[in-house]
């Protein structure tokens, strides 16, 4: 947490922040100025290590408050000077963050290896910046496509999961889940500025803030679904992110002064930084949530504008350009796809037809599972059990927020990802996908930000319930609501739907003694894998088929994986190896592209990821040499073997 949020705490700090909204801006500064800062380092030549980052943060902190010590504080972020105050926000964080670990790794061991498909990817780009030095989201993606050329993807999470393990010397499985967890306070803060934002200076502020925070944890949506499926570590942090920006949003079209819009503004371009270096696909999800509240805003606009002839004409000319722009960019991006994608030669019907794309039940089913906060969990894909509770709760913000007199936006966003979330899991329609393609019609993504505009709405559903009890006895209320809060919380902590989810995250993390039966590893293989280290030189190379499990050689035994993902644009030389090295006593070529490569060592596993896929046919060579041929036996483990490459001559 340190590493997660003290740089970003420290900027805010400097920057005459206070409160929840220092709080609640740690994470994104903290997540602007790692990734930011790698990039720079990588621009000069520099390896990218923790003290640059702590060195740009003070820097950045001293330059920050010798520039703003002429200035009289403002009032906080959110207009409310009982905003400024720590203790319920904090506390709130602390105990939401709490619940938000116990839930997802109370029964689950967090150093144990994250052996999904994605989850291989991340780890071994944590190994990658620790091994390389290079951290920029600029040339990440060369981990997949070696070359030379720009490679973006974003490396904001798996830089911070570096720092971790510079700074602890921890392996990288735990670094990555520690970072994981570390996100929480990100997450639970944003949801308790979101909602302090929008009660504003009504009574029981501390109580909506303590439901909001505690309402955070309760979703199994959202954070702990991406934990099961992919796993999706950067886009689990950009989600995470994604509060802060709505708040920063709404204060920013309900500003009364100029200087609460430059400084929302600011805010806003420090937030927009870290999403997109967190990853800027989540920039479409936030469009989604925040196009309600925009619209809500133009309508606003228009109506205090349409009572003079120079309003209208404003109106006019804005709606008109603005209608002018939407329509070229909509027509720009239908070119793009069509020319991009070849719709003419391989139409819409064709694409996102296999895994988690493919619908497996009827739209009304999935409108029912977003409406009852039952998402489908991964790897059974089976829906959990609804938590009634819970969607009672989210109901009662629901008509809280339209009470308020301003917040249906917060309905209409909520109905947009409940629609989004059953085209892709209710409908293989070319519709369906055209909707949420952006998404890559994946259900797990879209379901993922429900509980962005339903935790916040907890708190309010908790205020609104405090207010409405007071009414008929003084002190009535805030009883009425801890009340509530005291049977949903825990019955939602405990129920059907946050126990599937759990028992997706432990399948993803337990590692089978016997057979792998489609896992990645088994017992033996990983004992193998974290020995490497004493088995392998320092600076060696070892070949291997990634679907074995040979991918996870960097990740944990340190030591680089010639193939550290299962798919990935290889130049020539490691394509020779994947297809030909069971030719390599009988064509040069293999043993040349091994020296190019550095390849020291072969590791053999018995078992592929998932039982088998047809992407593994690419790395056949492998699989078909003779391990006689290859050279020595170095180690070997149950159906796991690790040679060393004899076979080709210095």
């Amino acid at each position: 947490m340190g590493v997660v949020l003290l740089p970003g705490l420290l900027v805010a700090i400097a920057a005459r922040m206070r409160g929840l909204p220092a709080l609640a801006m740690a994470g994104p500064i903290s997540v602007t100025l790692t990734a930011g800062t790698a990039i720079l380092l990588e621009a000069v030549g520099i390896p990218f290590a923790w003290g640059w980052i702590a060195a740009a943060a003070l820097l950045l902190a001293a330059a920050l408050a010798a520039a703003l010590r002429p200035w009289r504080r403002k009032d906080p972020a959110d207009g409310s000077p009982a905003a400024s105050r720590w203790s319920a926000p904090l506390t709130a964080t602390i105990a939401s963050s709490a619940l938000i670990g116990l839930v997802a790794f109370g029964r689950t061991d967090a150093a144990a290896p994250n052996t999904t498909y994605d989850g291989v990817f991340h780890l071994n780009a944590v190994a990658y910046i620790l091994d390389t030095g290079r951290a920029s989201s600029l040339f990440l993606y060369r981990l997949t496509h070696p070359g030379t050329d720009l490679e973006f993807y974003p490396a904001a999470w798996h830089a911070l999961a570096a720092e971790v393990t510079q700074i602890s010397g921890a392996p990288v499985p735990l670094a990555a889940n520690a970072v994981w967890i570390a996100g929480a306070p990100i997450w639970t803060s944003g949801c308790i500025f979101l909602a302090t934002v929008l009660w504003r200076d009504r009574p029981h502020l501390s109580l909506v803030q303590w439901a909001s925070g505690l309402g955070s944890a309760c979703f199994a949506a959202f954070p702990y679904l991406l934990l099961g499926w992919g796993t999706l570590f950067p886009t689990a942090l950009a989600y995470q992110l994604l509060p802060v920006g709505l708040a920063l949003t709404v204060r920013l079209v309900r500003s009364g002064t100029a200087a609460d819009r430059r400084s929302s503004l600011l805010l806003g371009a420090a937030w927009g930084c870290a999403v997109a270096l967190a990853h800027p696909r989540s920039l479409f999800s936030f469009g989604i949530l925040v196009a309600p509240l925009l619209i809500q805003a133009l309508v606003g606009w228009t109506r205090g504008r349409l009572g003079s002839p120079g309003g209208a004409r404003t109106v006019t000319l804005v709606l008109g350009g603005g209608a002018a722009a939407a329509v070229v960019i909509a027509g720009t991006a239908a070119a793009y796809v069509w020319s991009h994608f070849d719709v003419a030669s391989r139409p819409i019907a064709d694409r996102l037809n296999g895994g988690p794309a493919t619908a497996r039940q009827t739209f009304g089913q999935s409108l029912l599972q977003a409406l009852g906060n039952a998402p489908v969990v991964a790897p059974s894909d089976t829906a959990t059990a609804p938590d009634i509770l819970l969607a009672l709760a989210v109901a009662g913000g629901l008509v809280a927020a339209v009470a308020l007199g301003r917040e249906w936006w917060l309905a209409a966003g909520l109905v947009a990802v409940c629609l989004l979330y059953a085209a892709a899991a209710g409908s293989n329609s070319d519709a369906a996908k055209l909707l949420t393609g952006l998404w890559y019609k994946d259900k797990y993504r879209l379901i993922s930000l429900l509980p962005v505009l339903a935790a916040p709405l907890i708190g309010l559903a908790a205020g609104a319930l405090a207010m409405a009890g007071d009414r008929v006895r003084a002190g009535l209320g805030r009883v009425a609501a801890i009340g509530a809060l005291a049977v949903v919380v825990p019955l939602s902590l405990s129920g059907g739907s946050l126990a599937g989810v759990r028992d997706g995250i432990d399948a993803v993390y337990s590692v089978p003694a016997g057979e792998k039966n489609g896992a990645l590893l088994d017992q033996d293989e990983l004992a193998l894998l974290t020995e490497v280290a004493e088995l392998v030189p320092e600076g060696g190379v070892i070949a291997g088929n990634p679907w074995n499990g040979s991918a996870l050689t960097w990740a944990l035994g340190g030591r680089e994986a010639l193939f550290p993902h299962f798919t990935g644009e290889w130049d020539a030389d490691r394509l020779a190896v994947a297809e030909r090295l069971d030719q390599i006593g009988a064509d040069p070529g293999v043993c040349d592209a091994l020296r190019r490569l550095g390849v020291t060592h072969v590791l053999r596993s018995e078992g592929l990821l998932w039982g088998g896929d047809p992407q593994a046919a690419a790395f056949g060579g492998m699989d078909r040499s003779d391990p006689a041929s290859l050279g020595r036996l170095v180690a070997e483990r149950g159906g796991t073997r690790l040679y060393s490459l004899d076979a080709c001559p210095p």
